[in-house]
């Protein structure tokens, strides 16, 4: 087993015999940095949060080896006091792995021990899984922790997962993969003709519909009727009375018709 990793479980599982946290949930999680051992994997998957405040997202690319470990533990002693939040659940231990999925932005507020936090949430970069740790690991000392570089995620933009729309528009800077979200009310090119709508960039990767009154619906045949958007809907009032028509065996329409 890897060592780094027997030297964060023991750790945790030294915490969790001590008499001094009986009775507290250990409902922190300390990540660490790891090296796993596995072979080079990768995995696609949809991911469906728990939350209804972030969507859904399909097509997500998940790199094994993990690159962290999480393990379950509590704090003490903090300095300043924080604001100070309930006690949660009782963790478990987490791998967690680098993850790419389609953009997907959402703004929350989430409270913690240090206060209220506005949060805005522009990609997924780790899915953690639940994990079990080999209560047969034992404790050694590492050495000090050197600067590693790491592999770069893209070198082009398509290596990038998910897909180039209108409105979100794959980069990769840097070595690592991004989006470009066209701006809010950037029309796309997927339009219904005469619907009174438009279909357009929200500015988050996604779309919106907005009301079009310029695209008037198409011609309904009738010469004493108009055509025209009413918020956002087709519509065809009357045409004014005694506007010249020649259907019918008419001259002029009266209350949307043709007549004599």
């Amino acid at each position: 087993m890897n060592m780094r990793r027997t030297a964060a479980a023991v750790f945790v599982s030294s915490l969790m015999t001590s008499s001094a946290f009986a009775g507290r949930p250990f409902d922190h999680l300390q990540c660490f940095k790891i090296k796993d051992d596995v072979d080079k994997t990768k995995y696609t998957a949809t991911i469906t949060p728990g939350d209804a405040a972030f969507a859904e997202a399909e097509g997500c690319t998940i790199k094994s080896p993990a690159k962290l470990l999480c393990v379950e533990a509590v704090k003490d002693d903090v300095e300043p006091d924080p604001p100070g939040a309930p006690s949660g659940r009782q963790a478990q231990p987490y791998l967690c792995y680098k993850t790419k999925c389609p953009a997907a932005a959402a703004d929350v507020t989430a409270l913690d021990q240090f206060g209220v936090h506005g949060v805005t949430v522009k990609k997924t970069g780790f899915v953690c899984a639940p994990a079990t740790i080999d209560p047969t690991s034992t404790t050694t000392t590492l050495p000090p922790t050197t600067t590693t570089l790491l592999e770069p995620e893209c070198v082009a933009a398509s290596d990038c997962p998910g897909t180039d729309t209108d409105c979100s528009v794959r980069t990769c800077t840097g070595g690592e993969c991004g989006f470009d979200f066209a701006s809010p009310g950037t029309a796309t090119s997927s339009q219904t003709p005469g619907d009174c709508q438009q279909q357009v960039c929200d500015g988050s990767g996604g779309t919106t519909i907005e009301n079009h009154d310029t695209d008037v619906p198409i011609d309904d045949g009738n010469q004493c009727t108009l055509e025209v958007c009413s918020s956002g809907s087709p519509s065809f009032p009357n045409a004014p009375d005694g506007t010249p028509c020649n259907q019918n065996g008419g001259l002029n329409c009266f209350n949307g018709q043709c007549v004599m």
